[in-house]
């Protein structure tokens, strides 16, 4: 998948020259072939950085006292990797790379997703990296609970739709609210429901809308 979404970088760069658009887009060249390599210099990810910028997402888990998380992405040697992604996604900040943004926080999600489906991890300490961490470490917390069911919190889920910090966050709130809808009580699907009614934060065509729609019309039990 990181290939994938570097070649669209690089591609999106070059053609970028040649049309003479060319704000930002050595950037975009630069970032696109990271993610090509980002397999083959995931080791060397702690020595590199864009612009002077290194996110050590990791010990920002650890900050936010997410400490045995930390510890378990660690274990599993994942650590480096995504403090690697997590650095490609702090340096899309453009208007226009919304859609990139997603693209390389759905790699760090796919992450963590598949460690909270093998290993345990602690409720509390993904209240704590939710309630006490920085914007992606609240959709982190997401990413542990799409990944394992077990992990699923009422209250976590209704404040990532109903007063997120990004869009993001409201987007793979409502994505979990309607894979687990089933496991969700009648009490906490009204106050989705409700939550989703009220908010002007996604427009028509949007996949926060498109997700939304889709909640608004699963049956009730």
């Amino acid at each position: 998948m990181s290939l994938l979404l570097g070649a669209g970088l690089v591609v999106s760069g070059a053609i970028g020259f040649f049309t003479e658009r060319t704000d930002g887009l050595t950037m975009l060249l630069v970032i696109g072939l990271l993610m090509i390599l980002v397999p083959a210099i995931v080791d060397r990810l702690e020595s590199f950085e864009f612009h002077q910028l290194k996110v050590k997402l990791i010990q920002q888990l650890d900050a936010s006292g997410a400490r045995k998380t930390a510890d378990t992405f660690r274990r599993l040697g994942l650590a480096r990797e995504i403090d690697g992604y997590a650095t490609v996604l702090a340096e899309l900040r453009g208007p226009g790379q919304k859609g990139l943004r997603a693209s390389v926080l759905d790699q760090i999600l796919q992450r963590v997703a598949a460690v909270a489906a093998v290993e345990e991890i602690d409720e509390d300490e993904l209240r704590a990296m939710f309630y006490e961490g920085t914007p992606v470490l609240r959709v982190i917390a997401l990413g542990l609970m799409e990944g394992n069911p077990r992990l699923l919190d009422s209250q976590v889920l209704l404040e990532s739709i109903s007063r997120s910090a990004t869009g993001n966050e409201q987007y793979h709130g409502m994505r979990i609210a309607r894979d687990y809808w089933n496991h969700l009580d009648e009490p906490t699907r009204a106050e989705i429901r409700s939550a989703i009614d009220g908010s002007r934060h996604f427009g028509p065509g949007s996949d926060r809308a498109k997700v939304a729609d889709e909640i608004q019309r699963l049956p009730w039990p």
